[in-house]
């Protein structure tokens, strides 16, 4: 199953990557939201995929796509507090307890609740 999830979470990253990266003559009143929807998309596949290399016991590959997501985030949301990122920093957090990176795992842990 996970190998299966993992394969459909990689494919459709890709397309979108491809997709998204093809599409180059937007107006630029819609550009902002539009590079937002993209951005957006792009994290809830990195963080699917993640989420899957966890389940799988993969924590440094998943450690990978969640990180990614993150920096995705904090780009779209700059210095914003938003649940979004709040969940990812708590999952990130959580893989690094996977990692036993507790000390790292708690500054994830504690920034998602701050």
């Amino acid at each position: 199953y996970d190998r299966n999830a993992l394969e459909y979470h990689l494919k459709s990253f890709e397309l979108k990557q491809n997709y998204f990266s093809s599409l180059t003559t937007k107006t630029k009143a819609s550009r902002k939201f539009f590079d937002f929807e993209n951005d957006l998309s792009l994290v809830k596949s990195l963080e699917a995929i993640g989420s899957v290399y966890n389940s799988m016991g993969m924590y440094k590959k998943s450690i990978e796509y969640k990180e990614e997501a993150l920096k995705l985030l904090r780009k779209i949301y700059k210095n914003e507090d938003n649940s979004y990122l709040a969940n990812s920093l708590d999952s990130c957090g959580s893989t690094y307890g996977n990692l036993l990176y507790n000390k790292k795992a708690l500054k994830y842990k504690i920034k998602a609740f701050n």
